[in-house]
């Protein structure tokens, strides 16, 4: 075997073990713009806010936990917002996140929840379906 053809088969090896892990890796859900959720907020859709950073391991055992979550039926409807910790340091200001691994779940521009370094199953779960009920209008007072 001559050197390019044990290069080509270096490098294909590679790719191909990398692969599974840069998905597993990967934000989870599509990544935050303003826009998209304040039109998340005025649909009153259930949003969970995902602040991460690549570099994260808490982050890494997240990510798996709320995809497999998101794909269970009841969450179908559920709308996911990646943030980058280290590239939108002014969207993490306005959550008022203090570190990565912070989820936050809304119901339209209700915070119905949030967590930080949570790594539990159970507990993602529990938050992941704190934003399930409407909101309720605020009573209206008689005069």
């Amino acid at each position: 075997m001559n050197r390019r053809n044990l290069f080509v088969c270096l490098l294909a090896t590679t790719l191909v073990t990398a692969l599974p892990m840069a998905s597993a890796l990967a934000a989870v859900g599509t990544p935050y713009t303003e826009a998209a959720f304040a039109a998340a907020q005025k649909q009153n859709k259930r949003i969970l806010i995902d602040i991460s950073a690549t570099w994260c391991p808490t982050c890494k055992a997240q990510h798996p936990i709320i995809r497999k979550l998101a794909a269970e039926a009841g969450n179908n409807n559920l709308v996911i917002f990646s943030v980058d910790f280290d590239k939108q340091k002014p969207v993490v200001r306005a959550f008022g996140a203090n570190m990565q691994s912070t989820l936050i779940a809304f119901r339209g521009a209700k915070e119905t929840g949030r967590s930080v370094g949570d790594t539990d199953p159970a507990s993602i779960a529990k938050l992941m379906t704190s934003n399930m009920k409407a909101p309720q209008p605020a009573a209206v007072q008689a005069k």
